[in-house]
């Protein structure tokens, strides 16, 4: 198609829909939101599936909420929504395409019929249908850095991307797509050689297999459910204990070292400033508050022996940043 009209739904304000669009040369027409007379073909199948179909559905609702009065939709409704779905195709092609019009002047069908012996509709072959599905993929820009892509919360990474790393300059943003319907391989758009790379999941143990985007995401919800459910606030509680005292040492001896001693001395104060959230905006100091008072069980269960270390640099040295 050369123009797209929709209206202002939050689906089609999409950058997916613009970026895959823009890449088969498709112009978008957004409708004025609050004009359905603008678009008045789709306002009257509405208004057809409505009085024909849905009328006769308990559970239905209404336009006019005078037409409603008491009639409530959630308590009257006894049909599931697979069963409505199937019902609606079975209306459309059964019912819908076999009347003709309100005045008579055509039927759905028929005017199907004659269009396509025209105008053919046209084919594809499996070449262009696997280019067309990696085009309406779901689009984002992740870093290209050592390691590969993250996306989805997962890695992604091949030789041949490893390849093309190490020839073009790493940690750019790179366009990515996803087939919302297998997330075990994505598509990485290659600005220097214009074309898409299908880079696979780094996944050992098959994971993504055949796995949908909607699915990932429920196993995602799950999972940090799962953890919170598993969370040992005991231990966690112990070991915010001890950096707490590890921290008021650190602070303590560093008070006691003359101003400008060592550079390792400043690295300690920046550390502690940062770990205690100091900042130019907030009255903070590098010696920590109070600890607030933990409930801890008398039979708890002894912590494991904590790592002993000289040096509060080399305690926190591997803590990712944020």
């Amino acid at each position: 198609m050369e123009s797209l009209v929709v209206d202002n739904g939050a689906e089609f304000w999409s950058k997916s829909l613009e970026q895959s669009c823009l890449e088969v040369g498709i112009h978008i027409q957004y409708n004025p939101v609050r004009k359905p007379w603008l678009k008045p073909l789709v306002e009257r199948i509405f208004r057809t599936i409505g009085s024909k179909l849905l009328v006769s559905i308990p559970g239905k609702t209404f336009s006019n909420i005078l037409a409603r009065e008491e009639y409530d939709s959630r308590k009257d409704a006894v049909m599931h929504f697979s069963t409505f779905n199937e019902l609606f195709h079975k209306w459309i092609i059964d019912v819908y395409h076999y009347e003709s019009d309100s005045r008579k002047r055509a039927i759905p069908y028929v005017k199907w019929q004659e269009g396509v012996s025209l105008m053919p509709p046209i084919s594809y072959e499996s070449k262009d249908l696997e280019k067309l599905s990696v085009i309406l993929g779901i689009k984002e820009r992740r870093k290209h850095r050592r390691g590969g892509i993250h996306l989805h919360g997962l890695r992604y990474d091949s030789e041949e991307l490893a390849d093309y790393r190490r020839m073009y300059p790493r940690d750019i943003d790179v366009l990515t797509k996803t087939n919302p319907d297998d997330i075990s391989s994505i598509y990485v758009y290659l600005d220097h050689k214009q074309q898409y790379l299908k880079v696979p999941c780094i996944d050992p143990i098959g994971y993504t297999k055949t796995l949908s985007l909607t699915q990932h995401h429920i196993n995602q919800r799950l999972h940090r459910d799962f953890i919170d459910g598993q969370l040992d606030l005991e231990g966690l509680a112990r070991v915010r204990m001890y950096i707490h005292e590890r921290i008021e040492k650190e602070a303590e001896e560093i008070n006691n070292l003359n101003r400008g001693r060592s550079k390792r001395t400043t690295r300690g104060i920046a550390r502690l400033a940062k770990h205690n959230g100091v900042a130019s905006d907030a009255e903070t100091s590098c010696v920590p508050k109070i600890l607030p008072e933990l409930s801890m069980p008398d039979t708890a269960i002894p912590p494991k022996q904590l790592p002993e270390s000289d040096e509060w640099d080399d305690f926190i040295s591997e803590l990712d940043p944020y």
